[in-house]
């Protein structure tokens, strides 16, 4: 059955599922390697606390007084406010006989008034000058013995090795009381990777460590935190970037010398239907019997052959040696058959793959024992990287370059083209710690989310439905009569004539937009946004009248998301005593972040997780493999289950067994009860288009994500004992402009100071711009966060200000060298018709399994 009216599939298409709705048993956790310690450090003044905010508010009142007295001289002498201005903005005094005659009576109190403002900011200000130059060179010093620190000096050099490199030049400055611009630029440099190591939750070597964690139920502790026994970093592991290990298998390919001994493939692009070969993009030659011989030997080998195999086994079907040798040589001029070694992104050791692979091939020693050489080098080269210090690393490094460059593997970065590290290797490392969640805590999570959930739910049912209708219409252009489409053509085409999807998103940015407006008008907090039950009811009611397909339409993308999110607690007990808060960071809609890959070689739920990762994709699910040119660590992929196929498209990629990969040659796109499937031909396997291909909708959802609840919204919004999303100021300009340089004298400082004190901001905030790609941490008691701030405000963008939540005294998680913060990622699975999806959960109370 299907609703053809909106050529949607009906409720029946979910594989024999209805109204399972449920989270991941487990969580893992991104945290930030450097305690938040040093950047409190870096305050200056905050003994003089009560000074700095009188002088704020003497500022104000100051300038009150001057926006009186223009406004005075605006409605009677006009001709006078030029010269008011010049003289407010200088500071300079004024007496009465310079304002004009007819406003002087009138504005006599707020002159005086002004007068004995400016006095009281002089002292004050004369105070906090001498305060700020005494405690400046400490300051700085602070900075330096941070970076002067083994562990900051290599987080430094593997996030950026030039940096370090400038920033190690500010060891020799040592916090001089002066200054010059190139020194500037360093220290601002260094205040930049400081915030960004102790005040992120990253997922990189060990400023970005990985910890586990699962949810123990109601009668679990709020939170129980183990720590194991030993070093902090429990773990190190370092891996090769697939880029290199790509590279370095094509320099093998192309050795002349291994030639007839390398293994074949059929291009996955292609597919030989009788005598006709069909390649990519809609080209078919007909083959005469050898060809046809010889393409059906590659493609049915259950393993691949060498050309001396294959060229062996046509001598003994009685084909021509010579001929053979002629159609095997076309075959690979023409890339319908190529040699590849099967090493799939994200293969565990594969350097030591490759070398096995070498191992393995029809071939004398001694024509392998170069490359062999070489994987054996390399491997031992990770091993130093491992297991040294950044000295050794460095070394490790440049013998790594030395070895792949002279043999001709070219390490550059290729921007914009494919994802490259700044290294060969990457690492990877686990903190000390196993996290449970259970009782209070694990309700409150889960309860709290769960309507945020069915937002998103929403979200990617809407956009597929709309990209679906796009899908539908490329497809009648290229379908005679109904018939079926060969994939690579549809995507090929499909490529070219898509607008990237702007209209879809600007149709659904409006309907979330329309909703959240029917929410909004009933709340009148000018700070905060307190939404119930009711409002969730009100703002999906609005959703499902603009878009009512969506709720109809069933793919496994929309029903699987995965929520950051934080818990804000003064300690560990505070939590455990029932004193927290959980506060949202990004949700990713259509991904399951728990079986992310990057977070795997340190769980210890690796057998249940992967039970989890089947149950969701059985019976079965096809979906594309990424391309290696496009593979990153961080990639959001699925693991190897049986449940899981592959299609596997001109490049490769396919990570999952032989068994379960389609070629994208043999697959077909024809329309099923009004859902384009693909089918392929060999085996009959089908599956939805949208599933198979995700790339566009994810594209979508992840565009939108950040839209889904009150995106235009600047109050706190918050759902029972959650934070759904912080506060935040936009401003377009305003900032101050003291004209003395804000990183060595107090003026632009305390500028700053006034400034976001007279506009309500907190002390600690994230402030983000256009045209940076990741926001930065700014403490207004410090002169560094400051400066950057001011750098930033000089770019004339608008600037988007939000709370720290947690809040520093917040953070929970603590060892012996401080704070830290950390955040954790799950997974949301909710499979089901409309009719089975609960009502959200009243606060603190138990999900209501009725239908909605």
């Amino acid at each position: 059955m299907s609703c053809n009216a909106c050529a949607v599939p009906c409720d029946s298409h979910q594989h024999g599922r209805r109204g399972v709705m449920t989270w991941s048993a487990f969580f893992w956790v991104r945290s930030a390697g450097f305690s938040f310690e040093a950047l409190d450090g870096l305050g200056m003044l905050t003994e003089r606390e009560d000074d700095v905010v009188r002088f704020g508010q003497w500022q104000a009142a100051l300038g009150q007084c001057e926006s009186c007295l223009v406004e005075m001289a605006r409605k009677a002498a006009p001709e006078s406010v030029a010269k008011l201005e010049r003289r407010f903005t200088a500071r300079a005094p004024l007496e009465m006989a310079e304002l004009a005659a007819v406003i002087r009576d009138a504005a006599a109190p707020l002159l005086e008034a002004r007068d004995a403002h400016l006095a009281r900011l002089a002292e004050c200000e004369a105070a906090l000058c001498e305060a700020y130059e005494r405690e400046l060179p400490d300051c700085r010093q602070r900075i330096i013995d941070f970076i002067r620190s083994p562990q900051a000096r290599e987080a430094l050099y593997l996030s950026n090795p030039e940096s370090m490199l400038r920033v190690d030049a500010l060891l020799e400055h040592g916090g001089a009381a002066r200054i010059d611009s190139r020194a500037r630029q360093r220290y601002r440099l260094a205040w930049n990777y400081l915030q960004r190591l102790c005040a992120k939750n990253d997922t990189s070597s060990f400023f970005g460590p990985i910890a586990w964690g699962r949810f123990a139920g109601d009668a679990a502790p709020n939170l129980d935190m183990h720590t194991v026994p030993g070093p902090w970093l429990t773990s190190r592991k370092t891996f090769f970037e697939h880029w290199v290990v790509m590279r370095l298998a094509d320099a093998v390919c192309a050795d002349e010398a291994l030639c007839d001994a390398l293994p074949l493939e059929l291009n996955p692009g292609c597919d030989l239907r009788g005598a006709d070969l069909h390649v990519p993009v809609g080209k078919t030659v007909t083959l005469n019997s050898l060809g046809v011989r010889l393409i059906e030997i590659v493609k049915r080998a259950a393993q691949p052959l060498s050309a001396r195999a294959v060229l062996e086994m046509l001598e003994a079907g009685g084909f021509v040696p010579s001929k053979s040798r002629a159609m095997l040589d076309l075959m690979r001029a023409k890339h319908v058959i190529q040699a590849s070694f099967d090493i799939p992104p994200g293969s565990v050791e594969p350097i030591e793959r490759l070398q096995g692979a070498l191992l393995a091939l029809d071939a004398p020693a001694s024509a392998t024992a170069v490359w062999v050489g070489i994987c054996e080098r390399l491997e031992a080269l990770r091993i130093d990287f491992e297991r040294g210090d950044l000295e050794a690393r460095m070394a490790a490094l440049e013998a790594m370059r030395e070895l792949l460059s002279g043999v001709g593997v070219d390490l550059s970065r290729v921007q914009g083209q494919m994802y490259v590290g700044r290294f060969p290797v990457y690492e990877d490392c686990a903190r000390n710690l196993h996290v449970e969640f259970g009782g209070d805590l694990e309700r409150a999570i889960k309860d709290g989310l769960e309507p945020l959930m069915r937002l998103y739910e929403w979200l990617m049912r809407a956009l597929a439905v709309r990209l679906h209708e796009r899908c539908l219409a490329h497809w009648q252009l290229l379908s005679h009569k109904g018939a079926a489409v060969d994939l690579l053509t549809f995507l090929s085409s499909w490529k070219s004539a898509d607008d990237t999807g702007e209209s879809i998103m600007e149709a659904v940015r409006s309907m979330l937009q329309d909703g959240w407006a029917q929410v909004s008008v009933r709340h009148v907090r000018q700070d905060e946004v307190t939404l119930t039950v009711a409002d969730f009811a009100i703002l999906m009611a609005e959703l499902d009248r603009h878009e009512p397909r969506a709720k109809h339409f069933m793919l496994p993308a929309a029903c699987v998301h995965s929520p950051d999110f934080m818990v804000a607690s003064p300690s560990l007990e505070a939590v455990r005593r029932g004193d927290f808060r959980i506060v949202v960071g990004e949700v990713h809609p259509g991904v399951h972040t728990v079986s992310q890959p990057v977070a795997q070689p340190f769980c210890p739920y690796a057998t249940a997780i992967r039970e989890e990762v089947e149950a969701l994709l059985s019976p079965s699910t096809i979906v594309a493999a990424d391309s290696p040119k496009s593979y990153q660590r961080s990639h959001i992929d699925w693991l190897d289950v049986d449940a899981l196929a592959q299609v596997v498209l001109p490049g490769g990629g396919g990570h999952v067994a032989r068994a379960r990969r389609l070629r994208a040659g043999a697959l077909e796109l024809h329309l099923r009860d009004g859902i384009l499937t693909c089918r392929d031909r060999a085996s009959g396997a089908e599956q939805d288009l949208l599933t198979v291909m995700p790339t566009d909708l994810h594209r979508l959802g992840f565009a939108l994500a950040g839209e889904v609840l009150a995106q235009s919204e600047t109050r706190r919004l918050t759902f029972g004992r959650v934070l759904l999303k912080r506060r935040a100021w936009r401003f377009d300009d305003g900032f101050p402009q003291a004209a003395d340089d804000p990183f060595e004298h107090a003026g632009h400082y305390l500028a700053w100071r006034s400034w976001a004190s007279r506009r309500g901001l907190p002390s600690y905030v994230f402030v983000k711009c256009a045209s940076e790609p990741k926001p930065i941490y700014v403490d207004f008691s410090n002169p560094f966060a400051i400066d950057l701030l001011a750098k930033w405000a000089k770019k004339g963008e608008p600037l988007l200000f939000s709370e720290m939540q947690p809040a520093p005294r917040d953070l929970w998680l603590t060892d012996e060298k401080g704070r830290y913060c950390c955040e954790f990622r799950t997974s949301h699975v909710h499979l089901g018709g409309p009719d089975t999806q609960p009502d959200p959960p009243m606060h603190g109370a138990e999900v209501c399994e009725g239908p909605a």
